[in-house]
Order: structure tokens, then C-alpha cells, then sequence
């Protein structure tokens, strides 16, 4: 679907979201889903054009340069169109193993490990485009005017450093809080080829860049701050569900925590969980204990602005769906000898007067409802 859109905008010109759905044939909010992982990933672009937003190929791109060039070339051999020289992924393989030489059908099965129908299939439309002459034995056709960019781009599409190797790599990147694979790639409809579909949950929302990357063209990455994913979590719970019920490669306990979490927490529990970890927090190392102490301040003086009129419902519930969840990893700390930090007295007596006050303010919200 990609491969057809980026077609359309670079044959027929920018688009407004609604107009590309038109042309694909899909919904308004599946283009849009569309267009935000085309965008993510630098292949299109967002402009202003008067009142309207539209959508346009990124010329920063290599890949797009290289892809316009062919889609132009593609139109001189109607009916066919750029995806279907380029997909399925079957197709790219067998272009690959076709640069090295002639070779069989039953040779070109057994490099690939494709059955011999899924060849035929493949070498069809390039067959009936040129780029592979009629004859016995397949073999490109070096001087046809599409054979090169085609070997360009089943090369960009098909690195040597598969998704797989991307995927370990983010995992050991320190701004990713939470990773997982969903879709085929777990639900055993895909093969080694396959595209795969993953989710990534950074620290910052200034970290959401991070698909650039770790970008890979058989690798869809879906993008979420912590407090993005906690409020999709509330609000899209079947995300989640989908996600959690995947292949989970980092962070485990912080889903497993958003998995549970209740459309709007009662911040009762809260300031109770709160008072558990600070009596706790000596048997904290330091840099958990530390942070233990931002999250509780942040969440104790977002609901004493809360109760005092300053905070409205919807962002008091962002600083809980993102700080609440990730108190469970400290409730392991509940014995074994105490560890000699810098005294952390002080901020602790600033966090139980902030809870103080929601309580009073609290009460006083309840007597005059």
C-alpha cells in the first residue's frame, strides 16, 4: 500500500489526505495512519497549500528519488505500475538472485526457497514488462531501461541488515522504555521475508524521532512516548491488548502495569501508594530512589493542582497514566537491609504536605458538590 501511494503522489502530485484515500480506496483514517508512517519513516512530507494540508514526496529521500525516476519509467509499460515489479517481497528476492546471472526456475526455487509457482508468479510481470526476456531460462535484461533501477531498489528494500538485527539494536538503545512485535510476524501467517510490524515506547516525546534511526524498509515502526501509550492505553485499550499479546523484546513490567490500568485512577490510591514507597525508599539503590522521588513530587503536585482548580481533568490524568503504572518496579523493595544514601528526608516531608493539602482540598471539593 506504500509502494501504491508514494505511485500516486509522485504521478499525480500532491494530495490532501481525503483525495489519496480516494485514489487507494481506503478510508479517511487509514490514509491518515498511512501518511503518518510514510512521514515517520522521511518518505512524504506535510505542506501548507492556502487553507489546506497536503501530502507530497520527500525529495530529501534517496529512496524516493530513485523510486519517482522508475515510476516514471513503469509508465511507458502499461498496465503495469511500480508496485507491481516491486512487491511482494518474493519478487525483490528473486530480482536479487537474478543480477548474479542467468538461472532456472528450479534454481532460482532453491536460492530463494520459494516454491516454483511463487516464481513463475514473480517473474510474470517482468516477463510482460521486458526485464526479463521469454526463454527458458529467466535472466535480466541489462540494457531494458527499468532493469537497473529496479536492481537499485529491491537492493534498498532488501538489506543485508535485516529487521531482526534493527530490532536488537533498538532494544539496546537506553531512550527505549518498552518494545515489542505484533501483526504476522507473530501470528505465524509470515514467512523469513515478511514485513514486520513493531511498537516502541520512548522516555521523551522529543525521543519519538528515533524511527529515523532505526529506519528499515521491511520494519514498520509505530512510535509512543510513555504518556502517549498510557493514554491510548485508556482510550484505544484494544492497542494494548494487541501489543501485550505479541512478542515483547524490553519492558514487560511497564506494559503489564498499563495493561491494568483503570480508565481514570483514583488518586485514594495514589497518595496511599505513594506513602508505601517513600516508608520504603531507603531500601532503594540510588538511582531508583532518586527517581522514585521526581515521580512522586510530580504526581503529588499534579493533584494538589488538580483539587485547587489549576489542573483540569484530562491533564491530571496524563501525569497518572504516565507516572502510576511505573510505581509496581518499586514495590519489590519491601525488605532487606537499608542501603547508605544521601539523606533524602526533606524532599520526602515536601511530598507528604503536597499530600496533605489534596486531602484538605480534596474534602472541601467533596463538601460543596
Amino acid at each position: 500500500m506504500r509502494l501504491l501511494a508514494l505511485s500516486h503522489l509522485v504521478l499525480t502530485g500532491p494530495r490532501r489526505i481525503g483525495g489519496l484515500a480516494r485514489l487507494l480506496g481506503i478510508s479517511s483514517t487509514a490514509a491518515s495512519l498511512l501518511v503518518k508512517g510514510m512521514e515517520r519513516d522521511g518518505l512524504v512530507v506535510k505542506e501548507r497549500a492556502g487553507k489546506a494540508v497536503v501530502v507530497r514526496p520527500n525529495p530529501e529521500s534517496p529512496f524516493v528519488r530513485s523510486f519517482s525516476a522508475f515510476a516514471v519509467a513503469v509508465g511507458a509499460f502499461p498496465p503495469l505500475s511500480p508496485p507491481d515489479l516491486l512487491e511482494p517481497a518474493s519478487r525483490r528476492k528473486i530480482i536479487l538472485e537474478l543480477a548474479a546471472g542467468e538461472r532456472t526456475v528450479v534454481g532460482l526455487a532453491a536460492g530463494t526457497g520459494y516454491s516454483r509457482m511463487t516464481v513463475y508468479d514473480a517473474l510474470r510481470p517482468l516477463r510482460t514488462a521486458g526485464v526479463v526476456p521469454a526463454g527458458k531460462t529467466p535472466g535480466l535484461d541489462r540494457s531494458h531501461p527499468l532493469t537497473e533501477r529496479l536492481l537499485e531498489l529491491a537492493g534498498m528494500m532488501e538489506t543485508k541488515d535485516g529487521p531482526g538485527k534493527v530490532l536488537g539494536r533498538l532494544a539496546a538503545d537506553r531512550r527505549v522504555w518498552a518494545l515489542g512485535v505484533f501483526g504476522s510476524a507473530v501470528s505465524g501467517q509470515s514467512d523469513a521475508l515478511s514485513d514486520i510490524d513493531a511498537f516502541v515506547v520512548v522516555g521523551s516525546p522529543g525521543d519519538t524521532g528515533i524511527s529515523r534511526e532505526y529506519s528499515h524498509p521491511r520494519l514498520h515502526l509505530s512510535i509512543y512516548s510513555r504518556r502517549g501509550l498510557a493514554q491510548l492505553a485508556v482510550t484505544e485499550p484494544w492497542f494494548l491488548k494487541l501489543a501485550t499479546g505479541g512478542r515483547v523484546l524490553k519492558g514487560r513490567e511497564l506494559l503489564s502495569g498499563l495493561e491494568n490500568l483503570p480508565a481514570r485512577p483514583d488518586t485514594g490510591a495514589v497518595s496511599e501508594e505513594i506513602r508505601t514507597i517513600l516508608a520504603r525508599l531507603s531500601r532503594m539503590p540510588a538511582a531508583d530512589r532518586a527517581k522514585m522521588l521526581v515521580y512522586c513530587i510530580r504526581t503529588a503536585v499534579a493533584m494538589r493542582l488538580y483539587f485547587e482548580g489549576a489542573l483540569d481533568q484530562e491533564r491530571l490524568d496524563g501525569e497518572l497514566h504516565t507516572r502510576y503504572p511505573e510505581f509496581g518496579r518499586y514495590r519489590r523493595f519491601a525488605g532487606g537491609p537499608g542501603v547508605r544514601l544521601p539523606d533524602t528526608r526533606p524532599a520526602q516531608k515536601k511530598v507528604l504536605e503536597e499530600l496533605a493539602i489534596v486531602e484538605k482540598r480534596k474534602e472541601k471539593r467533596r463538601q460543596t458538590a
